[in-house]
């Protein structure tokens, strides 16, 4: 969990975070069925890789397998109004005795929380 936290805070995608929190404000978010989210009526998505919390899987000729599960659950609370929110239900969680990671989905406006 220590490396997945120091890839989720070094991300070499940092400057896009940055510029999605900085204008996500103005875009018209929808999530698509297949877990993508599209802005600005999907003439845009948002590009930045994704983890998969609960389970270990490889990309083999462009098909994602399995290899095996690892029990974590993530709990993500979506549609929040302002950034300041999002901090305050993130430290919410990081208090639980539950809860081994929390951190702020890309657009600063979500909470995942495992």
């Amino acid at each position: 969990m220590s490396e997945l936290a120091e890839i989720i805070r070094e991300n070499p995608e940092k400057k896009k975070v940055f510029n999605l929190r900085l204008n996500y404000q103005f875009y018209k978010p929808q999530r698509m069925p297949d877990g993508q989210i599209t802005l600005d009526d999907q003439q845009h998505t948002v590009n930045l890789p994704r983890i998969l919390f609960a389970a270990e899987c490889i990309n083999y000729k462009e098909i994602q397998k399995g290899l095996k599960y690892n029990g974590l659950v993530i709990v993500e609370v979506n549609g929040l109004k302002t950034y300041e929110d999002a901090v305050n239900i993130r430290n919410q969680a990081a208090r639980m005795d539950e809860t081994v990671m929390a951190f702020l989905g890309a657009s600063g406006m979500s909470v995942p929380s495992i």
